[in-house]
């Protein structure tokens, strides 16, 4: 029996700021109550630990999205029984922030220039056999989600489709 591949994403923050929520009250319990206040802020800590990870099981077909607190990992497994394809798709998304709450000077727009957010991820979806696409995960990373990729070639029946390096393919050919 073959293990299952992992692909730790490593600390996400996913749970940063109700971790530090847990922390503060739990700080503020201590004063009160030591052993209730202690709980309080290991928590507040685990919480901010929080990392995450794919882990694919070949030769059981299945694989789950999981997250770990110190070795430990929680996570549903799901069956690729089912899945026909898999997609790696890129998505970049830009956005010009506006609004009451924007700094910058009122009448200084070309001195300080709006930069906005962009967002780019390398999105995972599955296709079962009746056409249902699931967006498995968001990869910041693209590494991980090629490794993911490979990891989940080693399932015969799935047809694995990467936009990502098609896209690549078709820039450089018009670079030329």
């Amino acid at each position: 029996m073959s293990k299952p591949v992992i692909i730790h994403e490593g600390l996400t923050y996913e749970y940063l700021v109700p971790g530090l929520f847990v922390l503060i009250l739990g700080g503020a319990v201590c004063f009160f109550s030591s052993v209730p206040g202690c709980i309080i802020l290991i928590t507040g800590i685990l919480l901010m630990l929080l990392s995450t990870g794919i882990e694919v099981d070949a030769e059981g077909e299945k694989m789950r999205k999981y997250k770990s607190i110190l070795r430990l990992k929680f996570g549903t497994w799901e069956s690729l029984k089912n899945t026909v394809t898999v997609e790696l798709k890129y998505n970049a998304n830009a956005v010009k922030i506006s609004g009451l709450f924007v700094t910058q000077p009122v009448g200084l727009t070309s001195i300080f220039p709006n930069p906005g957010a962009s967002a780019k991820t390398f999105d995972l979806y599955l296709a079962d056999d009746t056409g249902e696409e699931k967006l498995v995960n968001q990869f910041l990373k693209i590494g991980l989600a090629l490794k993911t990729l490979k990891a989940l070639e080693q399932i015969p029946h799935l047809k694995i489709i990467n936009h990502f390096e098609a896209m690549l393919k078709v820039q450089r050919k018009d670079r030329r």
